[in-house]
This record gives structure tokens, sequence and C-alpha cells, in this order.
């Protein structure tokens, strides 16, 4: 997910961030949610159940499975396209 807005100073800041529909909404503000609900989950994995996706075993769980790579590879490109509307506003987020 991730949303931009503009600091006191004026400058944008751009938030990349993770939550779970099972804990709450997203945020109001998000301009870009990719919804990874149906991919497969570390957290089934007892071995990873106590690790974070921080852990370089998830990430290297994750790495592995050809899913998670189809939805990352053109993750890259949409991004570089969506952030000069984010930069000027031309792409806004709800409020």
């Amino acid at each position: 997910m991730t949303s931009s807005r503009k600091t006191s100073n004026g400058s944008k800041v751009i938030r990349i961030m993770s939550f779970g529909f099972k804990h709450a909404a997203p945020p109001s503000d998000a301009a870009l949610i990719i919804d990874c609900r149906g991919l497969i989950n570390p957290h089934y994995d007892e071995k990873l159940r106590p690790k974070t996706g921080a852990s370089k075993a998830v990430a290297d769980f994750l790495r592995a499975d050809g899913e998670v790579q189809a939805l990352l590879a053109p993750l890259p490109q949409l991004l570089g396209s969506m952030l000069p509307g984010l930069i000027t506003g031309a792409i806004t987020t709800r409020k």
C-alpha cells in the first residue's frame, strides 16, 4: 500500500506499509493497495510462524514461491510510473 502527503516544509513523503484486513481497513489516504491474501502465507508454516516479515527465512520462503514472484515482477515498473504523479499531486489519495 502506498500513500503520499506533504510535510510542514512542503516536501513529499511516500509511505509503503503493510496491513491486515483482519485487524483494520487500510488507511483512507492509500493511493495503491495490493491485495496479497491469495498468496502463500508463511504463518501456516510452523517453523516460520514465530518469525516476522523482516526475517531472512520468511523472505527466502516467499522468494521461492512462483506466485509471489509473479506479483512482485511488475511492481517496480508500476510504482515507477506512479511516482511522478504522486510527487506532483496528479495522483491524489482519498481523504
